[in-house]
């Protein structure tokens, strides 16, 4: 059974804890299932071009040998952390202790200046007054004038017209 992702597992299987489900699971997690994805990523990608495949395929290949080589492993999931040794352990208290004291320093100064901020209490900032405009702006004066004009002009024409209208 070769299935393409995760999703598909759950799909097929609903019932988390049931033995095929988990079967799936390890299935597509496998190192083949990887392996299988990736060659299929290079073909889907690469469809009209089988030279390319080819090339990604390659390149596949040769990156996971390398990864191999250099001593990479791909994380194969709950593998046990070797346990610290005592080097270890004596450099994680050393930088652990020199944290926590400069926690504790940093505390103390706050609270100094605080302490300090208290006992003279703060001189009132001067607030700048807002500026208030000096006058209307030039938009809206603008604007005033040319809705006036227009009244005029509407005002005008209806008397025009009623005076054509009456001279009949």
């Amino acid at each position: 059974m070769r299935l393409w992702s995760f999703g598909d597992c759950d799909n097929k299987f609903p019932y988390v804890n049931s033995d095929e489900h988990k079967e799936c699971v390890r299935v597509v997690g496998s190192e083949e299932a990887r392996d299988a994805r990736a060659y299929r990523i290079c073909e889907t990608n690469h469809a009209r071009d089988p030279e390319e495949v080819a090339r990604c395929k390659g390149m596949y290949k040769a990156n996971k040998d390398r990864a191999v080589q250099s001593g990479y492993v791909p994380d194969k999931g709950g593998q046990q952390q070797a346990a610290p040794t005592a080097e270890e352990l004596q450099r994680v208290r050393a930088i652990a202790s020199v944290a926590v004291e400069s926690d504790k320093a940093r505390v103390r100064e706050a609270a100094q200046a605080n302490a300090v901020a208290v006992a003279a209490p703060p001189e009132p900032e001067p607030t700048p007054e807002p500026e208030e405009p000096e006058g209307p702006s030039l938009l809206v004066i603008v604007l005033s004038l040319v809705a006036m004009g227009g009244g005029s002009f509407a005002f005008l024409q209806r008397r025009k017209q009623a005076d054509v209208l009456s001279a009949r």
